[in-house]
């Protein structure tokens, strides 16, 4: 019997690794994976929130998965993650988190207690994430404008405006190297999407022309 799965991406220092799970098991179990995102973007996390979400979505489309993006609107993420699951004929939930203290659990409640009172007829897989893979201080620093530049059949990035580019967009340098490393942000067909910058160099996640 066929079984869809639903991955719950919180963050995405733990996203690659709970959607190649889902990826894997539905593939195991001959049905199809979906990623899903809670957006709690507020005016003081707009920025980062933003940036995280996606990437999220630059991970699912990597792995070939349909991405869902849904916005609390003061509902509970037990009842958003209840929805999907019921919208999407899910079978099977997989969900991170980290180890929480008895006080935790008592003070901020378990989303794990919330979810298991709450679906029927659904397996939930919790992968246990350690606290510190929780994204705290930027891993990035804050976008500059930036171009891609294509020469000698590679994508490079420029930070200032060429006579040419195929691509405009907002580049964001990563705070652990002085490399010119770190993620593109940009449009395509009226579609946001990020890109991996190593060394000055674009890294496609397939092989894809702009045309």
């Amino acid at each position: 019997m066929e079984e869809n799965i639903l991955v719950c991406a919180a963050n995405y220092q733990n996203a690659e690794k709970l959607i190649n799970k889902g990826v894997q098991l539905a593939k195991a179990l001959g049905g199809a994976c979906f990623v899903l995102t809670v957006d709690h973007i507020s005016e003081e996390n707009e920025y980062e929130k933003s940036r995280e979400i996606a990437m999220i979505k630059m991970l699912a489309k990597e792995c070939q998965v349909p991405f869902l993006f849904e916005p609390s609107n003061g509902r509970k993420v037990c009842d958003i993650i209840a929805a999907a699951v019921e919208k999407n004929n899910i079978q099977h939930v997989i969900l991170g988190q980290p180890v929480q203290s008895r006080w935790d659990m008592l003070v901020k409640g378990s989303l794990v207690n919330d979810l298991f009172s709450r679906l029927e007829n659904v397996d939930l897989t919790i992968v246990e994430v350690n606290p510190w893979n929780i994204p705290g201080e930027s891993d990035y620093e804050k976008g500059t404008l930036a171009y891609i530049v294509k020469q000698d059949g590679k994508y490079t990035l420029s930070l200032e405006k060429p006579l040419s580019y195929e691509l405009e967009g907002i580049f964001f340098q990563s705070t652990k190297t002085d490399f010119q490393t770190g993620l593109f942000k940009s449009k395509y067909n009226n579609e946001a999407f990020l890109l991996k910058v190593i060394d000055g160099e674009v890294k496609w996640p397939y092989k894809q022309e702009i045309s």
